[in-house]
Formats: C-alpha cells, structure tokens, sequence
C-alpha cells in the first residue's frame, strides 16, 4: 500500500528529496490542470507546476503533519498563479488548452464533424471559465476539474465552507448564464 501524502510530505519537511518526486509523480496532472484552467495556459501552467514544488521544497519546513497535504499544494499553487496573473488577464488562447482535449481522440471513432464541434464547445466553456471572478473560477476548477471536496478547497483558500459553496453556486449560475445563449 502506498504512503500517505501527508507521510511523504513529512519525510520531505525533514530533508527527504526523494519522496519529493513522489509527491511531484501523484499530483503534477492535477496541479497542470488547475494551473491551465484557472490561466488559460498550458505553457504558464507548466511554469506553476515547477514553481509550486520548487516552492514546497524551500518552504518544506512550513508543513505541519499531520495537516492534510492537498489542500496545503493547492494553496501554494493557487498563490503562484494568482502571482502569475495581470487585471483582466483572461480570455487567452483557448486552443492552448484544447489542442490536448481535442486531438488526442481515437482517430476511428469520432467524425471531423464531432471534432470540430467538441473543439468549438471546449472553447466556449474554456471562454466563459475564463471571465468568471478569480475566486470564482478558483472554486470551480478545484471542484470541477480536480474533484476537492469543499472541505479541502475552504482549506486550500481560507475560506468557510459556507463561502466556497456559494461561491461554486454563483460560478454555476454565471456560466449558464454566458453559455445558455451561445449553445443553443
């Protein structure tokens, strides 16, 4: 069976640089597809990605075990993008994040047709994620794109519980509202 995060992150905190990597191995594509969702960058989502574990490394003696691990990650990487990001720097180049989604299919199955119909809706929804509210579009992504609990996202972001679960509400109620008229 496997370490515990909150495990390996303790041997890290006491100088252990190969559990590190571990830690890197288990959660790199979950702190990729925040950073590209919440920055509407691959490329700036890598830059996130290598900052946060440079970050945790230097900062390694701040952990305190046995405090979760994954909201502790996702606190610090959610910093370095709020660091990364300008006023009103949304609305990137969608097709950044959806050349992944979108040509990565089984050639045999889908038609040029649902292709190119996935491609226009993934940058859609990626259109309207991006002009949420920051903290809005925080919330979303943790829930939506990396399955955090609201317990672990309050953590993550020193909120009430109460206070992420509105937030998600509101973000729900804004994209429908961009997304109803442009999907019909």
């Amino acid at each position: 069976m496997p370490e515990p995060d909150e495990w390996l992150m303790q041997q890290v905190a006491k100088g252990a640089a190969s559990h590190l990597d571990t830690l890197l191995r288990r959660h790199a594509r979950g702190i990729l597809t925040f950073a590209t969702r919440l920055l509407g960058s691959a490329h700036r989502a890598e830059e996130i990605l290598q900052e946060t574990f440079i970050a945790i490394w230097t900062h390694r003696s701040t952990y305190r075990y046995p405090n979760y691990f994954r909201p502790w990650l996702f606190k610090i990487a959610h910093n370095k993008c709020r660091s990364l990001m300008r006023p009103h720097d949304f609305l990137h180049n969608a097709a950044d994040i959806n050349s992944e989604t979108t040509f990565n299919q089984d050639p045999a199955s889908p038609t040029p047709h649902d292709i190119a119909i996935a491609a226009e809706t993934s940058t859609l929804v990626q259109t309207a994620l991006q002009r949420l509210p920051m903290q809005q579009r925080t919330v979303l992504v943790m829930r939506v794109y990396n399955a955090m609990s609201y317990t672990e996202i309050a953590e993550s972001l020193a909120l009430a519980e109460p206070t992420v679960r509105s937030t998600m509400h509101q973000a729900l109620a804004n994209l429908r509202r961009y997304l109803e008229p442009r999907m019909r």
